[in-house]
């Protein structure tokens, strides 16, 4: 069954990004995928979801988050397209509050899911935040 929404998954790790991609088929998405914060730029009006890794490509960059915040600041991502961010850090890291201070992304705009977590996690937090945003 397809439910018309397209989801976005930005991720590096090739055996992560299959079973994400997998995992979102099955709940009846269509998926794109991509493996840089570069695709991410250049595809991110494709999808009605973004699910990024906060590392994307690696740490200590954290470019999915400055991506997300980029596409933002341009007004290349409408406030109705939900973003959620997938990392092996908790959100409560230095790091990563620097560089959601900088980017300049309030909680309310973001879900963050710590890896590893089971992708019926990450299907029913798409769905919240599409009813949410809707």
């Amino acid at each position: 069954m397809d439910s018309g929404i397209t989801v976005l998954v930005a991720e590096d790790q090739s055996s992560l990004l299959y079973c994400y991609q997998l995992g979102l088929k099955r709940a009846g998405f269509r998926t794109i995928a991509y493996d840089s914060a570069k695709d991410l730029m250049e595809h991110a009006g494709e999808a009605d979801v973004l699910v990024v890794d906060a590392q994307l490509p690696s740490f200590p960059g954290l470019e999915g988050i400055v991506a997300v915040g980029q596409l933002l600041e341009s007004g290349q991502l409408s406030d109705r397209v939900p973003v959620i961010f997938i990392s092996l850090l908790e959100k409560e890291t230095p790091q990563c509050q620097q560089k959601l201070r900088e980017a300049k992304l309030s909680d309310d705009r973001y879900v963050w899911l710590r890896k590893p977590f089971e992708v019926d996690l990450l299907v029913r937090r798409i769905h919240d935040e599409l009813t949410r945003r809707r």
